[in-house]
């Protein structure tokens, strides 16, 4: 993992084959993306204390979880020192580290962390559990005046399904696997977990319980806090063990005290998930949308209806220009399709292409069960002045749809901070959400005298409301803290 940005060494977004990105945000921010304008400072030049460890302690980790299992190399205390958040990127970027932790640990199995949990109390140290990195809440990060030892606990070397029970459906999964990894051994059995949230790659199961994630798929098989049966966590009190029952009629929940707590209670090690068979079919579809009040109505009566989509994404007219402009340069034919097809849409549908919104819905199971939905959304969105415009947009959205945070650090790399922020509401609020919020952020542009751009999606539907996914960018005024801005 890149210690100053998000994934792998190597792996970067670029504008070189999107024609339409350059000119869109040089009109919309007044910055030429065209070459970078700043980088992170060099690895060498990060000004990094040595690490301080009680006496014992390090030779009590390592009796814990072996020798090459324990590190204070500079790089593992970087990279374990922040999570991912716009404003871990633009401090670790100009050198400012924080306080770093002392010694990273891999301990690979429940038992080591138990062990390790045992030294550090014995020690009076730090225990900060770490998953993939990627968390945007400040939890890996210790606060700057931590005298203690900060131990990194962190749970790589857990990564595999331990058993899955096909008559309950149910999976037991170590904690530190990653979504592709477990994905793929659950895949070979003929099972999914269906979670897939934006950090999908760079994210593990017990980063997902921890942080009470949401995936694309939320609405055909629920957020995580629905996935997750059973728990077992290591606690400075001993073994936390949350039994994988179907559910209860009593409480309080522990598992939903565990679920969302960020690392607070103890580390996870383990826990036992719904399981679902892969599906047989597999479709995302594209669909155009008059307006945005259009578009949540349609996504409303969707929820509302019978059928059960696994994606229900629309975007608003901002994010829908946006999309258009990260298209990569196609052939002469398809740009005669497309012009063809907003001709249609201007003169026989009446729409204005500047209010348009482009919405993804999703469909998996049995042909017949995905041919029966299909043909219940496609009442609805008709209904609501919409057209679906085939699978092509839809299969680009799937083979793209986890490379949206690099664009982040492309953007860090012109001068430009973007982020995002979300929220979910009722449906009868959403409109004056949306209202609400967008007004506020270009109230906000306007204040501090810069070009901003603010974009919405509506990314999850719920029985009584739908998730607003709202992404801002701006380039900060010179001489003042970006930050703070």
């Amino acid at each position: 993992m890149k210690w100053w940005g998000w994934g792998h060494e190597g792996t970067s977004f670029t504008h070189a084959d999107k024609p339409g990105l350059r000119p869109f945000i040089l009109r919309h921010l007044e910055v030429d993306i065209g070459r970078a304008t700043s980088a992170p400072v060099a690895f060498d030049e990060l000004k990094l204390p040595p690490p301080s460890l009680a006496p014992g302690l390090a030779e009590a980790l390592a009796a814990a979880v072996g020798d090459e299992h324990v590190s204070s190399e500079p790089m593992d205390r970087v990279v374990h020192a922040r999570g991912k958040s716009l404003r871990d990127l633009v401090r670790q970027r100009r050198g400012d580290i924080g306080r770093l932790p002392d010694v990273v640990v891999r301990p690979g199995s429940e038992a080591e962390v138990e062990a390790v949990l045992r030294a550090a109390l014995a020690a009076d140290a730090v225990v900060i559990p770490f998953g993939g990195g990627s968390n945007i809440s400040g939890s890996l990060e210790a606060p700057a005046a931590e005298a203690r030892a900060v131990v990194s606990v962190d749970l790589g070397r857990l990564d595999q399904v331990l058993s899955i029970d096909p008559g309950s459906r149910v999976a037991e999964v170590q904690a530190g696997a990653f979504g592709p990894d477990l994905e793929e051994q659950l895949n070979a059995q003929g099972w999914t977990l269906g979670h897939f949230p934006d950090s999908f790659a760079h994210s593990t199961l017990g980063g997902w319980i921890a942080t009470r994630s949401s995936g694309m798929q939320s609405d055909k098989y629920g957020d995580i806090a629905d996935l997750t049966r059973g728990l077992r966590v290591a606690t400075p009190a001993g073994l936390l063990v949350v039994r994988p029952v179907p559910s209860t009629s009593t409480g309080p929940s522990v598992r939903e005290m565990v679920l969302g707590s960020e690392g607070r209670l103890g580390i996870i090690s383990s826990a036992t998930v719904h399981v679902h068979r892969t599906p047989a079919e597999r479709v995302i579809l594209g669909y155009l949308f008059p307006s945005w009040s259009a578009s949540l109505a349609a996504m409303r009566d969707i929820a509302a209806g019978e059928a059960s989509p696994s994606v229900t994404r629309v975007s608003d007219p901002e994010e829908t220009q946006f999309s258009f402009a990260t298209k990569k340069g196609s052939s002469l034919v398809d740009r005669l399709k497309s012009k063809a097809l907003m001709t249609f849409l201007q003169r026989r549908r009446g729409y204005d292409l500047e209010a348009m919104c482009l919405s993804f819905i999703g469909y998996e199971g049995s042909e017949r069960h995905v041919a029966s939905d299909r043909r219940r959304v496609k009442k609805i969105v008709a209904r609501h002045g919409g057209l679906c415009i085939g699978s092509g947009p839809g299969e680009l959205y799937d083979q793209k749809k986890f490379d949206t945070p690099y664009i982040r650090d492309f953007l860090l790399d012109r001068g430009v901070l973007a982020d995002v922020s979300e929220t979910s509401a009722p449906w009868s609020a959403l409109g004056t959400v949306y209202e609400n919020v967008t007004a506020a952020a270009r109230a906000a542009f306007a204040g501090l005298g810069v070009p901003g751009y603010i974009m919405c999606h509506l990314s999850h539907s719920y029985h009584s409301g739908a998730c607003l996914y709202f992404t801002f960018a701006f380039k900060p005024a010179g001489g003042r803290e970006p930050l703070e801005q």
